[in-house]
C-alpha cells in the first residue's frame, strides 16, 4: 500500500500535525517557564527578599519511558521502592 504525501500545511516543524517530540514540547515548556517566570506575580511586586541565595539551585528533572506519576516510592505506591528517589524527593520540592 503505498502511503499518501502529506500537505504542507498539515505539517509543524516538519513532523505531521498532532505531533511533537518530547524534546519539542520540553523545550516550549522550559521557554515559557523562563520568559514567563512560571507564576503569578504583580508588577513590582517583590518575589524574593535577597538577590543571592546561599547555595545554587538545581533543577532536575526525570523523564523515563513507559512509567506513570504513580510508579515510585514517594507517591505512594505499595510494591515499588525507589529508595533514592525517595530521599530526593524527600529534600525537594515535588511537581505532579
Amino acid at each position: 500500500m503505498k502511503s499518501q504525501p502529506v500537505s504542507s500545511s498539515k505539517l509543524i516543524w516538519g513532523q505531521p500535525a498532532g505531533y511533537l517530540g518530547l524534546a519539542a514540547w520540553v523545550g516550549i515548556v522550559t521557554f515559557g517557564l523562563a520568559v514567563g517566570g512560571g507564576g503569578s506575580s504583580s508588577p513590582g511586586q517583590v518575589v524574593c527578599q535577597s538577590s543571592s541565595l546561599p547555595y545554587p539551585v538545581n533543577v532536575v528533572l526525570i523523564i523515563g519511558d513507559d512509567q506513570g506519576w504513580g510508579d515510585f516510592g514517594f507517591m505512594g505506591h505499595p510494591t515499588i521502592r525507589t529508595p533514592n528517589l525517595d530521599r530526593l524527593a524527600a529534600q525537594s520540592l515535588v511537581f505532579t
